[in-house]
């Protein structure tokens, strides 16, 4: 990891490119291959030296976005919370092996959570309207009858 950070502190705005930690990791600390590959193991880091400050505020942009969309009205939804804490799970482990945006589970994760927050809105709609046929008041549809000359 102290690679990792040197490589971020080295170009700290931009950092050295998308794909270029291995390189620079490699000749910066005249390295193997193999060692280069697992010398991260963090994505921050990797994203930090990778994009700088710039992409890193992107990746923790986007973790909030997602967490954010993932969260909203889960506590209503059994499922729903169970793909959140299974996506905190995966960004977890992906701060100890560097792996998140290449994972499908992340997108999988981020689909479902997604694809479930849009039944909740209409069930919240057609509740209101069971709720109100119990009162005695109904939602009529407006007819709006042709006109004739």
């Amino acid at each position: 990891m102290r690679g990792g950070v040197e490589l971020a502190r080295a170009h700290p705005l931009l950092g050295w490119g998308s794909g270029a930690f291995n390189a620079e990791y490699r000749r910066q600390e005249h390295s193997s291959s193999r060692e280069a590959t697992s010398a991260s193991h963090t994505i921050p880091i990797t994203v930090a030296a990778e994009q700088g400050i710039i992409g890193f505020a992107a990746y923790i942009a986007l973790l909030v976005l997602a967490f954010i969309r993932l969260l909203r009205g889960a506590r209503g939804s059994p499922v729903r919370a169970a793909i959140a804490a299974g996506f905190a799970a995966l960004v977890l482990h992906t701060w100890l092996y560097a792996a998140f945006l290449e994972d499908p589970v992340t997108w999988t994760l981020l689909a479902l959570g997604t694809a479930l927050a849009f039944p909740a809105a209409v069930r919240a709609e057609d509740e209101e309207d069971a709720a109100a046929a119990l009162n005695g008041h109904r939602r009529e549809p407006v007819v709006v009858a042709p006109t004739t000359p």
